[in-house]
């Protein structure tokens, strides 16, 4: 099927492979960075076959809310190691460590909460609940990081995701 240019049987197909690459990723980084860009070129070929930009949109405000999360953690960290080595103070060292999990907590629940929806419209325009579905666990698993129980509940959402691609009729 094609419409609007896109091969929406390719774009299936790519979904369900970006999925379960990212839901790998914990193998190598390179799995998870190779998902997302699928993910996200499959996110743009929906949203151009179903006429609903919301659902790039959506995709790629997830993704740059976690990049930045990214980003503050690895300026964290090494912020973190060079207080540890200029001054030694374990006070300052670990109220950064606090500061800066939470706001990476905030910007990855943000980007969480984006994905969500961006799942949640794709489950509207294809009438496949299993995205939906998807998109609760990895919000669930986003909030539950903190317990670190989370990964275990967003790498099933993202077979779930791959499933809910490769079912699409």
């Amino acid at each position: 099927m094609s419409k609007a240019g896109v091969d929406i049987n390719l774009a299936k197909i790519l979904g369900g492979i970006g999925a379960v690459l990212v839901a790998l990723s914990s193998m190598h980084w390179a799995l998870g960075v190779i998902g997302i860009v699928l993910l996200l070129i499959v996110f743009k070929d929906f949203s151009e076959y179903y006429g609903k930009d919301e659902i790039f949109q959506n995709a790629l405000k997830a993704l740059m809310f976690g990049v930045v999360a990214i980003i503050i953690f690895g300026i964290t960290l090494g912020s973190v190691v060079l207080t540890a080595f200029l001054r030694s103070g374990i006070l300052g060292m670990f109220a950064q460590i606090i500061i800066c999990a939470v706001v990476v907590f905030v910007f990855y629940l943000l980007s969480a909460i984006f994905f969500r929806r961006c799942l949640d419209l794709l489950a509207d325009v294809t009438g496949n609940s299993l995205f939906s579905t998807a998109g609760f666990l990895y919000l669930l698993g986003a909030c539950l990081t903190v317990i670190l129980v989370g990964a275990i509940v967003i790498i099933i959402a993202y077979v779930l995701l791959a499933v809910a691609f490769l079912t699409l009729r």
